[in-house]
């Protein structure tokens, strides 16, 4: 019996890629010719994909779309030509505080696993069904939707009905994490949607 089971391909894009060891040559020459086409398209685009911190402000006026619900399903697929993977994410609405109201919203994330092929974007948000969060949303055309400032656009609700703002590392700003940190510190649901409701309308 092999001690590995994974081989793993990390890109300089921020995106680990792993195929299962038991797979042939043919499947860990695609995974590592994928890795290195979105390093490459990743590095084209470079000032695109530099993470910086937004506030609560920020988001609130970037935002086409910012709604709370419940996550109802969380589907990976093949992306770029099959050079990348996302994940097309379908949020059940309870409450729009922006944007038009639809029962029913999708989105998507980057990474995510695909037969034997799995990505994962360093700090990227995961999705399971049955989460609830407050999301803000950027329209793309008829794309589907994505969230602003990546990870930063999703506020995660717990079992008590408190909002969590979202943990965000910066490469650029190495701050160390505080426990207790004042600014991570859960938020009473109606208090946090009160203050994005007068975000938005100031912002109009």
């Amino acid at each position: 019996m092999s001690r590995l089971r994974r081989r793993r391909v990390v890109s300089g894009s921020g995106c680990v890629w792993t195929v299962d060891r038991r797979a042939g040559v043919g499947d860990w020459l695609r995974a590592l010719a994928a890795a290195v086409s979105l390093a490459a398209l990743r590095a084209a685009s470079a000032h695109a994909t530099v993470l910086v911190p937004a506030g609560l402000e920020e988001l609130a006026r970037d935002a086409g779309a910012i709604v709370r619900g419940q996550i109802v399903a969380a589907d990976p697929r093949w992306a770029a030509e099959r050079r990348a993977i996302e994940t097309v994410v379908a949020l059940r609405a309870e409450a729009w505080l922006k944007g038009s109201p639809e029962e029913t919203v999708q989105f998507v994330v980057p990474g995510g696993k695909v037969g034997r092929y799995r990505s994962v974007f360093v700090g990227g948000p995961e999705f399971r069904p049955g989460q609830r969060a407050i999301v803000f949303l950027r329209r793309r055309g008829p794309a589907l939707p994505s969230l602003v400032g990546f990870g930063q656009g999703v506020y995660r609700i717990d079992a008590a009905g408190n909002v969590t703002p979202p943990l965000v590392a910066v490469p650029a700003s190495p701050a160390r994490l505080l426990r207790g940190d004042p600014s991570r510190r859960p938020i009473p649901l109606v208090d946090f949607e009160r203050r994005v409701r007068a975000l938005v309308e100031r912002a109009q």
